[in-house]
């Protein structure tokens, strides 16, 4: 217990430096992002409800008359609770999002810190776990947003998963269940991957289970999966219902989310050392992508047009943005909208492509679609006279 909360202090000064000056600012400032409005509403409105009407739970005071309104989005329900008895003593929301965003991570550390040292037997181990975990460039990217900072049960069921196939106890079965479903109420999202790679790693660790104990093992994982379900469903109905009303989550913001391979080699943009040289492998890129599907489906949408454009100059994806303004160029039926499109194309590839001959056929599309637009027909003499003077 000791060597824990010495741990556990370690996580907590090394979190203070690594989101310094967060730690000097607790009661006044969070990070600059509309989601930590929408973190402190949800935490008092859980808070409000449970002590008024404790029925009425994930009823937010949002969309009225609708109901189940917390269920819009993840209700948080670990992190609301533990914050209630603050905000019921009156102190400051500002001050209450920060400890539950700071607590979240040096949390996590603690925990993958008993997690790594009890399977490697070093403590040494367990510290370098516990800063990866901690402080992996992702939780910087989504520092803004609180549930995703609290991977807090993740080790712990891991923990208790290794020790159901330890002991065989049915104890710690139903502590597996539990720490999967606090999981859940921390986190929706991260419930789902931790039940996903709980199944994976309790697999492989049935085939390399000895044949007398396995029947014992599995009965483990089954009382697991069974207190964990008797627990989360009745969390579950709700959003099952919100489901049925609103419909599922869009599809151009599941891809603009959704991992991709070349995502796990990205770092964040504010990176230091990486960040320059990943930047077309994070979101840019998806949210590029997710634009310009968009957009090929109206292209008359200036404001579509002119977002996808703010992407494509962003994450430096001048290939991908010709690419797409040329179909739409193809596709479009309004002269002066091809024209528009052409020349656009024609600039990216003069400038920063360095495309000068196909530079010259875009504006010449430009003419074609338009014979008056007088920019084209300069900037084409401009090119054709350059490429004249080269050849002599």
């Amino acid at each position: 217990m000791i060597r824990f909360a010495r741990a556990a202090l370690l996580f907590a000064l090394l979190t203070v430096v690594m989101t310094w000056p967060q730690a000097a600012r607790l009661t006044t400032d969070a990070s600059e992002h509309y989601d930590v409005f929408f973190n402190m509403w949800r935490l008092g409105s859980f808070a409000h409800a449970l002590a008024t009407s404790p029925t009425h739970l994930l009823d937010g005071n949002i969309f009225y008359p609708e109901s189940r309104t917390l269920t819009y989005s993840d209700a948080m329900v670990v992190e609301s609770v533990t914050a209630a008895p603050l905000l019921w003593a009156g102190v400051p929301p500002v001050l209450v999002h920060n400890l539950m965003l700071l607590g979240g991570i040096v949390l996590s550390a603690a925990g993958i810190f008993v997690l790594a040292a009890k399977l490697t037997g070093s403590q040494t181990a367990g510290i370098t776990a516990g800063i990866v975990f901690a402080f992996v460039p992702y939780r910087f990217d989504h520092y803004m947003h609180l549930e995703l900072q609290w991977t807090v049960w993740i080790p712990w069921a891991f923990w208790a998963l290794h020790k159901l196939f330890e002991t065989g106890a049915m104890r710690d079965a139903m502590l597996l269940g539990l720490f999967i479903t606090l999981q859940f109420m921390s986190s929706i999202y991260y419930g789902l991957f931790l039940a996903v790679l709980i199944a994976v790693c309790a697999l492989f660790l049935l085939c390399g289970t000895h044949r007398g104990v396995l029947r014992t093992r599995m009965a483990g994982l089954i009382v697991a999966a069974g207190t964990a379900a008797i627990l989360i469903v009745p969390y579950a109905i709700p959003y099952l219902a919100s489901r049925r009303t609103l419909g599922p989550r869009p599809e151009v913001q599941v891809v603009m989310f959704s991992a991709r391979p070349s995502s796990y080699r990205a770092a964040t943009t504010t990176n230091y050392l990486y960040g320059d040289r990943s930047a077309r492998l994070g979101r840019p890129e998806r949210a590029f992508e997710c634009r310009s599907r968009a957009w090929l489906t109206d292209v008359e949408s200036a404001d579509t047009l002119a977002e996808m454009e703010q992407l494509g100059l962003a994450g430096g994806l001048y290939g991908e943005l010709v690419a797409t303004l040329e179909k739409g160029a193809v596709e479009a039926g309004d002269p002066n909208l091809q024209a528009q499109l052409w020349g656009m194309t024609a600039q990216l590839l003069e400038d920063p492509l360095g495309r000068a001959s196909d530079a010259i056929e875009a504006w010449r599309s430009a003419l074609s679609a338009r014979p008056d637009d007088r920019d084209a027909f300069l900037a084409l003499e401009r090119l054709l006279s350059a490429a004249s003077r080269s050849q002599e």
